[in-house]
């Protein structure tokens, strides 16, 4: 979901509004200017290390 609407021109940010559950550790930490990969690649949450697998 998260990439098709990446896909269809919404904002990261946008998109990440998308997300079921509680998402402001993610906008925090791209309002503090942490890079989205950085952040994908540092996290274990289950849903991530889904999203980071069919994305690389």
């Amino acid at each position: 979901m998260l990439m098709e609407l990446l896909k269809s021109g919404c904002s990261l940010q946008d998109a990440i509004a998308f997300l079921p559950g509680d998402v402001t550790w993610l906008n925090d930490k791209l309002q503090a200017g942490e890079e989205f990969s950085t952040i994908l690649q540092e996290d274990n949450r289950p849903w991530i290390r889904h999203f980071t697998f069919f994305i690389v």
